[in-house]
């Protein structure tokens, strides 16, 4: 299985309403390629199939922190962001590994252990890019390093190209498709 791609953005209030989106902080995947990636179905919402995640301060609340952020949905800690570079806006993470979460239930993201993921946002974290790399975990600081550095950027334009609505939002069915990367 190859790289899969996932794009996150905060919806204009032009969408949010109608969809009964009431958070002004969560960004929602608008365009995916996921090249048979199974590891976000955990945070997929039931009803309606939505993937949604939050991006928290952790700063307050990990003793022992590892970076500033978190991807959050459904309750689920997806993944830390870890900044190795001063201001940079693309960060690296991987899922939890451990058998069961904090509330004690079985961590649906243990398969999925040896993962990894490179993240990059425009300033506001209100656009984030997210490559998932399968059973790359051992790798993911030469990937990220590689990434800074422009040796590799892994295809992330063919990915773009490539990728398709994930979920139907209703401005996305009636508008052409935008240019999405302007303002990374």
């Amino acid at each position: 299985m190859g790289v899969a791609y996932y794009r996150f953005e905060t919806l204009p209030k032009t969408v949010r309403e109608p969809n009964k989106i009431t958070s002004k902080s969560r960004l929602d995947c608008t365009y995916h390629y996921s090249n048979g990636y199974k590891g976000i179905d955990p945070f997929k919402s039931p009803k309606n199939n939505q993937f949604f995640i939050n991006i928290v301060d952790a700063s307050n609340y990990i003793s022992k922190r590892v970076s500033d952020d978190t991807i959050t949905s459904r309750g689920i800690n997806l993944s830390s962001m870890i900044y190795d570079c001063e201001g940079c806006l693309t960060a690296y993470g991987y899922p939890n590994k451990q058998i069961h979460l904090r509330n004690g239930k079985l961590n649906p993201l243990r398969a999925f252990k040896d993962d990894a993921y490179i993240f990059i946002h425009n300033e506001d974290k209100t656009v984030l890019e997210m490559l998932v790399f399968p059973n790359e975990k051992e790798n993911i600081e030469n990937i990220y390093y590689d990434f800074l550095n422009g040796n590799n950027d892994f295809g992330l334009d063919g990915f773009r190209d490539k990728a398709e609505v994930f979920y139907n939002y209703y401005w996305y069915q009636t508008s052409t498709k935008p240019n999405l990367f302007s303002n990374l």
